[in-house]
């Protein structure tokens, strides 16, 4: 398989990085910036939330992105213009995150 650059030119360091398959679209997380995405070509690349804070990861899902935001794990729509949900707030930084689904059980079912 090739390697290829498809984006280039990012204003700080990618500390995440998710793929949402359905819908061919690469989803990233900037350090103190952006969470960010494009198509799979580099193309069409859009911002969902500036964050301003130290970003570490993401895992994304067919309907929402979590997201670490220094000491706290975000929860935001794909869609654009979204505000993110705090859904956990620690003492200390979040340095990654796992989204883990049972099968046949959906992310929001307790």
């Amino acid at each position: 398989m090739d390697k290829r650059v498809i984006i280039t030119n990012l204003p700080t360091y990618v500390y995440g990085m998710g793929v949402d398959v359905n819908v061919e679209r690469l989803y990233w997380m900037e350090y103190t910036g952006d969470l960010q995405f494009a198509r799979y070509n580099g193309s069409d690349i859009r911002t969902i939330v500036s964050t301003k804070t130290s970003n570490r990861d993401i895992e994304v899902n067919e309907d929402f992105i979590l997201y670490t935001s220094y000491n706290q794990v975000m929860k935001i729509n794909k869609s654009l213009g979204q505000t993110p949900t705090v859904v956990h707030t620690d003492s200390q930084a979040i340095n990654g995150i796992l989204l883990y689904k049972q099968d046949g059980k959906s992310c929001d079912e307790k």
